[in-house]
């Protein structure tokens, strides 16, 4: 279980734009088995020239079960030329996809060449009701801005808590065996689509540090020292793969 995980990319750790082409996903399925995806919240942001390297809130390249529930995937990130696409979802199966199961969801793109979804075979697609219709998921998924505190702040200042006015407040549903957000509070029901607090809590717990070059975890709460430094690739999926609890209290 991929739970309570917060995720921002296309910034450094000063708050610049990363501008050079670069290879983003806030969360990688990958291989075959179960693989339940709960309450993350992923945001990309920034813009680039000459893009030859598409972006993906969440990109799936698995097989076999996958759940996504109240989850929020926000790529905002603009590609002013060159053939890259900036995705929301990602999946790498023909439609409809077999093994994925996905809904109340907040599935959002905003930027140029931005697209919510997109299936196998070079199928895009702009809106949600695209997506929906093509891949037969996320009946009850929203694609609206999701009002986080601060996406664009530097490693400081980022803030993935959203507003308490957040169309994403009340739209999520019930998870059995998650029942607290990333900052040890109950969830209320129903469950909203997010890792964190809202406005009234902006505490960050989990916060990445440096995007250009190599990306930063910090010591989680209640948990083993995580702290670990990628290299390469500006790929946040190991935030997924070192947080996977149940009950991912922060």
């Amino acid at each position: 279980i991929v739970a309570n995980n917060m995720v921002q990319l296309g910034f450094d750790a000063a708050g610049n734009q990363v501008t050079t082409p670069q290879d983003m996903e806030g969360i990688q399925a990958q291989n075959t088995g179960t693989r339940e995806y709960y309450f993350n919240s992923i945001f990309i942001g920034g813009s680039v020239v000459n893009a030859n390297n598409d972006t993906m809130a969440f990109a799936d390249f698995s097989s076999g079960t996958r759940i996504l529930k109240n989850n929020i995937f926000w790529n905002a990130r603009s590609s002013a030329s060159g053939g890259a696409k900036n995705y929301a979802i990602y999946v790498n199966q023909a439609p409809p996809p077999p093994g994925l199961s996905s809904d109340y969801n907040d599935l959002y793109a905003t930027g140029t060449n931005g697209f919510v979804g997109r299936l196998c075979c070079g199928v895009d697609y702009p809106t949600l009701a695209a997506w929906q219709a093509a891949s037969g998921q996320d009946a009850h998924s929203i694609s609206m801005d999701p009002q986080f505190i601060n996406p664009n702040g530097n490693a400081s200042s980022v803030d993935l808590h959203i507003l308490n006015a957040s169309p994403c407040v009340g739209a999520g549903i019930t998870i059995p065996g998650i029942t607290v957000d990333l900052d040890g509070d109950p969830r209320a029901n129903p469950r909203q689509e997010r890792p964190l607090r809202s406005q009234q809590h902006a505490r960050v717990d989990i916060r990445i540090a440096a995007l250009r070059g190599h990306v930063a975890f910090p010591r989680l709460r209640g948990h083993r020292d995580m702290r670990q430094i990628v290299h390469g690739r500006q790929n946040a999926a190991v935030i997924a793969k070192r947080t996977c609890h149940r009950r991912n209290d922060g």
